[in-house]
């Protein structure tokens, strides 16, 4: 569940300030980018303003563990055939969601069409409760251990799956070098099992570490 950030905690958490990056003065809070109901203005997230959202990651276990600090950080299109997977399934209307309704979230604006073809985005809109938010869309993320070699997905598993499936690439933001565990044990596609209901939370990972699970949704990524 994400919880709406007040904008003042999340300039505190992000080191993001309004002047330099928030693009209209009514934004009231950061929420997930399907609290919004009307969008008014869709812009391409610059990278200082990426880096200070990605950078600030902790993990659950200890908020003062920054998780791709002083790692290398670069866009790049990827197979996700590539990637290693922790999560032990996808759920089956989670798909057929993204496949029905992502293609209208940013009908009116001139972006690149198409989940694969997405680049960084800031979402400025309406809530149900009729307030000014910011919400983020940002490509699946993706990590490579310190001296190792597999990709690992950390966050856009829906989306990878739908890609793999259709056999094309997608976007990712790609961190190298991370020293930090990652949160569980990972595994190939055909591993992984396409569901109607999400199983039980002891079983939805491969021997899950949840100390080291990262907290996207404290810096406003809903993952």
């Amino acid at each position: 569940m994400f919880e709406a950030i007040p904008l003042e905690v999340f300039q505190a958490r992000t080191g993001i300030v309004s002047k330099d990056f928030l693009f209209t003065p009514e934004v009231a809070e950061i929420v997930s980018l399907r609290s919004i109901s009307s969008v008014s203005q869709v812009h391409i997230m610059p990278i200082p303003y990426l880096k200070k959202l990605l950078l600030n990651i902790s993990t659950v276990g200890d908020a003062n563990c920054r998780v791709y600090r002083g790692c290398k950080m670069k866009r790049v299109k990827i197979d996700p055939l590539q990637v290693r997977i922790g999560q032990t399934f996808v759920e089956r209307q989670k798909c057929l969601k993204i496949l029905e309704e992502f293609p209208g979230t940013f009908s009116g604006f001139d972006v690149p069409s198409g989940f694969t073809n997405h680049p960084s985005l800031i979402v400025i809109g309406k809530t149900g409760t009729d307030s000014v938010a910011i919400a983020h869309y940002l490509p699946p993320i993706i990590e490579i251990r310190k001296g190792g070699r597999n990709p690992k997905i950390l966050d856009g598993i829906h989306r990878s799956f739908l890609t793999q499936a259709v056999g094309t690439t997608i976007e990712t933001v790609m961190f190298y070098d991370v020293a930090v565990p990652f949160p569980c044990e990972t595994r190939d596609w055909e591993d992984i099992s396409l569901v109607d209901a999400k199983p039980p939370k002891e079983k939805r990972f491969f021997d899950l570490k949840p100390e080291y699970f990262r907290d996207l949704k404290q810096v406003g990524v809903d993952g």
